[in-house]
């Protein structure tokens, strides 16, 4: 029990003293004259929400838009000077006929479809991208996906962009509508429905944020929501512009905080110091009571200690529910746990007694490279702060936001490390599919966009030797004209894993740029190496032997590579680099295809 306490008082303190100071450079908008007149203006801006779409965005208690898309649309106000203003309405249907009759102008955030192009200005940047998913009952096996739904009852959301592409890609998909997602997921609970077709952040949202537990995301479908904000055409054009170039300048950090916000759930627990306090008074009186012997204090001792029991109850009920809900864990200078809570416990998989005395190595994921940096932190006797990505006993991966502080002895030698986490799983999957190509499953440009410029900064430290190649499918739209657009994604596909399990080390990244093109940054040792490992890849994805008749002088798929390979300090920028590679891509395509052309320099 003082092994608990201390270890609370610990904790408790460390938390209290932590603090986080985040800057973030500031960034500018660039407007035109016109765009410029327009925000002067002054004039309102109405436009619609879904009154009923969580997390994304719904009507308050207050009658306010609330949830991720209102922050984002407050962010780009900040940004861009422009003034929007909600309109209230009914339902998702009254939203949509109201900026079809012009009571509003904008949609804050819509998917698109032929139907709305018609009337419409979409922004050229999605603000979110997720794949569409099957949800069902635990226990029932949709795992075929729309090919075993011949039975089935189906239902999604009316007047959502999901019931177009429906019509549209699956015709022979047979379907009822519900009015909100909740209506559908109420339908899906009480057995009226088999299957609810609706957005994976949104159903990640509702079965664990919610408390749908007794539903599962059974099928992840090929279809994908691609939510961009949506302006009348009738409306100044430089009203788009200017809302595109505020996305522009809103920064990866400020969207992974609104969603961090809106799908993070936080208990906080103070230490009651005023019950401390107490304790300790209490004890001093007693040491005094038994000095002077007194009988009328011995029937006060007596009265105090049994408010003391009391108060001790109460500490001990405060050390168990860190216990319980706290993930918490405690090793010694070799890394060997000496401590895990019951929440950590829970978490993993793993009982206190599989831990206890073993390595922490147990819940690390190996490709985890944050480890090293949190070492070297506490090496220099500093707190560590950061994100680790953990392994459960049945081999599952979850996330962790964690503290790390040491204990150290009168040398100043390490005595124990303490490791006080929060479970961050949901929040990552979230992330993760706002940076994953919803077809290929690799990344997708907005995270290239946004992780090329920091690896080529932290190469510049280190004047690394920095290699990066844009790939690029011979003759793909001739494929696409012969084969059809279905099996040119599943070429796709296939390519895309092939440049992912041919990546050697942790931070080798692979991207899918757009249509048929790939992007690839690794660390290299030569610039010989560069190009056998960028010829491996070339190599990889022929030996796949997909047939390619209009392939001339292969017959199969093949790829063209424009690589560059540079020391980090002779890199100007992320666009530099870019365009040199897309120049030596050209030259590829030139020289014959299938073939790697890489700078000479």
């Amino acid at each position: 029990m003082v092994f608990k306490i201390f270890f609370l008082f610990v904790i408790t303190l460390s938390t209290l003293l932590a603090t986080e100071a985040n800057t973030e450079d500031r960034r500018f908008l660039h407007l035109n004259k016109a765009e410029l007149k327009l925000v002067n203006n002054h004039k309102q801006i109405k436009y619609v929400y879904d009154i009923d779409w969580k997390p994304f965005e719904w009507r308050n208690d207050l009658g306010e838009h609330t949830g991720i898309i209102a922050n984002i649309i407050q962010l780009i106000e900040e940004k861009s000077g422009l003034d929007f203003v909600a309109v209230d309405t009914n339902s998702w249907d009254d939203a949509i006929e109201k900026v079809k009759t012009a009571k509003a102008s904008m949609f804050s955030v819509i998917g698109v479809t032929d139907e709305r192009k018609s009337y419409l200005r979409f922004t050229q940047k999605p603000l979110f991208s997720t794949p569409y998913v099957l949800v069902s009952r635990k226990g029932e096996d949709f795992s075929d996906g729309f090919d075993n739904l011949k039975n089935a009852k189906v239902a999604t959301i009316s007047s959502s962009t999901i019931e177009s592409l429906l019509k549209k890609k699956r015709p022979n998909v047979k379907f009822s509508l519900v009015k909100t997602a909740k209506d559908g997921f109420d339908d899906l609970k009480d057995n009226k429905i088999d299957i609810l077709v609706i957005n994976g952040a949104s159903a990640k949202y509702y079965i664990n944020i919610i408390g749908y537990k007794n539903l599962q995301i059974a099928y992840k479908t090929k279809l994908v929501l691609d939510l961009r904000i949506a302006i009348r055409k009738d409306m100044p054009k430089e009203i788009i512009d200017i809302i595109d170039k505020s996305l522009d300048v809103i920064s990866e950090k400020e969207i992974n905080d609104i969603f961090y916000k809106w799908t993070e759930i936080r208990v906080k627990k103070e230490i009651n110091w005023i019950l401390i306090w107490q304790i300790l008074s209490g004890a001093i009186l007693i040491f005094i009571f038994l000095i002077f012997n007194n009988k009328k204090l011995k029937n006060m001792v007596k009265k105090q200690t049994y408010k003391i029991n009391q108060q001790k109850l109460e500490l001990e009920k405060l050390v168990s529910s860190f216990d319980k809900y706290v993930i918490a864990s405690k090793t010694d200078k070799d890394r060997k746990i000496t401590y895990v809570s019951e929440a950590l416990s829970k978490v993993t998989g793993y009982t206190k007694d599989e831990l206890i005395g073993k390595s922490y190595d147990i819940l690390i994921n190996k490709g985890d490279e944050n480890y090293k940096n949190l070492y070297k932190t506490i090496d220099l006797k500093k707190e560590w702060n950061g994100e680790l990505k953990h392994i459960k006993k049945d081999g599952e991966i979850y996330w962790i936001d964690t503290v790390v502080s040491a204990e150290y002895d009168k040398n100043g030698d390490i005595l124990n490390l303490n490791f006080i986490s929060q479970d961050i799983t949901d929040k990552k999957r979230i992330e993760e599919l706002s940076i994953t190509d919803g077809l290929t499953n690799i990344y997708n440009r907005r995270y290239f966009n946004d992780i090329f410029p920091k690896i080529i900064d932290g190469s510049k430290r280190e004047n690394s030797l920095l290699a990066f190649f844009v790939l690029d499918i011979d003759n793909f739209k001739l494929y696409n004209d012969t084969y059809g657009h279905q099996m040119g994604d599943k070429a796709l596909i296939k390519v895309a894993s092939t440049i992912k399990e041919s990546l050697h080390r942790g931070d080798d990244y692979c991207f899918r740029l757009g249509g048929e093109e790939f992007g690839v940054i690794f660390k290299a040792k030569t610039k010989d190496g560069a190009e056998i490992y960028a010829n491996q890849i070339r190599k990889n994805i022929a030996n796949l032997k997909i047939e390619h008749t209009k392939n001339c002088d292969y017959n199969v798929i093949t790829v063209s590579i424009g690589l560059v390979c540079k020391r980090a300090k002779d890199i100007k920028n992320e666009s530099f680099i870019f365009k040199e590679a897309d120049d030596l891509l050209y030259l590829a395509k030139q020289n014959g295809r299938n073939m790697v052309c890489s700078n000479k320099d």
